[in-house]
């Protein structure tokens, strides 16, 4: 196993100023020598449609802040660097998705076997929709864990990975481009 370069997490809770809505905090922060921090508070309806996204991401001294809203039609794009702020509005035909719930949504959707998932999500490192292919490949036993969990491939601008998930939506390993791999630390009670 490599070397622990950093680290990632997710936090689903209900939205407590909003009705009927969840508020999913994620984050990303790797060591001293790539030296990046990304941090996402995504406020989604029920099914995981976007409301809001407040996004930030710091690297190398260099910083941006992007504030997103979902409205009919459009997205309301505001973004941030350190001496800029840029306004721009993204027309929609249908409802976004979050990044953040990419390997949330098909548990939602019903996480079996050979299901297949397409679906638009707003990136807003990018203040793109792109849209993702994703398939549950096979449900398999992680030895490391215990416990078997779903393996499933996903398409997003043009590179695929690998998630393995247990059926409580916890991501226990990933397997990316060019042989990157992650692997959960920590677990609560599986």
């Amino acid at each position: 196993m490599g070397k622990r370069v950093g680290y990632s997490y997710l936090n689903i809770k209900r939205a407590p100023s909003m009705r009927d809505a969840l508020k999913i905090t994620s984050g990303l922060k790797l060591d001293e020598i790539i030296k990046r921090e990304e941090y996402q508070v995504d406020y989604t309806r029920t099914d995981l449609t976007l409301l809001k996204s407040e996004y930030s991401r710091k690297s190398n001294g260099d910083a941006i802040r992007v504030i997103t809203v979902a409205r009919p039609g459009r997205l309301e794009i505001e973004t941030t660097t350190m001496e800029t702020s840029t306004w721009k509005t993204r027309k929609l035909t249908h409802s976004v998705y979050p990044s953040s719930v990419i390997n949330l949504l098909p548990l939602v959707q019903g996480l079996r076997v050979d299901n297949s998932y397409r679906y638009p999500v707003f990136m807003p490192s990018t203040g793109s929709v792109e849209t993702v292919r994703q398939r549950v490949k096979s449900c398999e036993r992680l030895e490391e864990f215990g416990r078997p969990a779903f393996r499933l491939t996903t398409k997003l601008k043009g590179r695929k990975t690998q998630s393995w998930i247990d059926a409580r939506g916890n991501m226990l390993k990933e397997k990316g481009d060019f042989g990157i791999f992650s692997m959960s630390l920590v677990l609560e009670n599986p």
